[in-house]
């Protein structure tokens, strides 16, 4: 071996096995839990008759999903809702996501989203909201109007992303 080629191996770190494997586990997790989304949520279209891709929507980034009725109020949530709230699904399910919010979240966000609710138009909006523990944070929430295809009933589907 030459005198570099010895140099670089003593600067190597090694990977070792397990690193490896958590990260494929981690992905694997990830994919697993995404894919339950994605099952539940093609069971409620055909249920419900949307007139949406679901995949289109599913293909942004989300933590959180929070699917709810015309009224606001909560029908299904996500195991991601329960791991960044930690609120469980069945306390969530019939109450309105205005729980989650406290003194800092701003008038101002939640007016906007208020009046793109009526609109019925699809609504970015970073809104601050509370854990269980009554910690706060920054969640970046998108809102999809879906109505079923004679335009009779309409859900919302929240995907919630927390921003750090």
């Amino acid at each position: 071996m030459r005198n570099s080629q010895v140099q670089s191996i003593k600067n190597w770190i090694p990977l070792y096995c397990w690193d490896v494997v958590a990260l494929q586990l981690c992905e694997m997790v990830s994919r697993s839990a995404k894919q339950k989304d994605w099952n539940i949520l093609r069971n409620l279209q055909a249920k419900f008759d949307w007139n949406i891709s679901l995949q289109a929507i599913l293909t942004q980034p989300y933590d959180a999903l929070i699917l709810t009725n015309r009224s606001q109020e909560i029908l299904w949530v996500n195991q991601g809702f329960s791991v960044m709230t930690g609120y469980p699904a069945n306390f969530a399910i019939g109450k309105n996501p205005r729980f989650l919010q406290g003194d800092n979240t701003t008038t101002e966000s939640k007016k906007r989203i208020k009046e793109k609710l009526g609109l019925k138009s699809i609504i970015l909006e970073d809104v601050v909201n509370y854990r269980k523990n009554g910690e706060e944070y920054i969640c970046q929430v998108q809102i999809y109007p879906i109505e079923n295809r004679k335009k009779t009933d309409t859900y919302f589907l929240a995907l919630e992303k927390e921003i750090v």
